[in-house]
């Protein structure tokens, strides 16, 4: 059983990894042009993970709301991949505990 905890806590520190990845994307994001090395890299790791939340959210959200909001005005998805990372880390936690 020891072995499968390690596991646990090895997967919740690489949802953790994401999770600084992304807090760093939203700083790149803001302080660098998009055409920098450094973003690129970063978006270029992220945005495998990120395009389908961006793709639900559009469909769900201008279909939920139409005519009062036809597009979001900023990206929400990091937002909401940072959320449920942070979901996901805390039950892998709960469960290696």
């Amino acid at each position: 059983m020891l072995w499968l905890r390690a596991i646990v806590r090895g997967m919740a520190l690489f949802v953790q990894l994401l999770a600084f990845a992304m807090v760093v994307d939203f700083a790149v994001m803001w302080l660098l042009p998009p055409k920098h090395p450094i973003a690129k890299y970063v978006s270029r790791v992220l945005d495998p993970l990120l395009d389908p939340l961006r793709r639900f959210l559009n469909k769900r959200l201008n279909g939920a709301v139409k005519g009062v909001l036809t597009r979001l005005p900023i990206d929400v998805s990091p937002l909401i991949a940072l959320l449920l990372l942070q979901a996901v880390r805390a039950c892998l936690l709960w469960l290696a505990s």
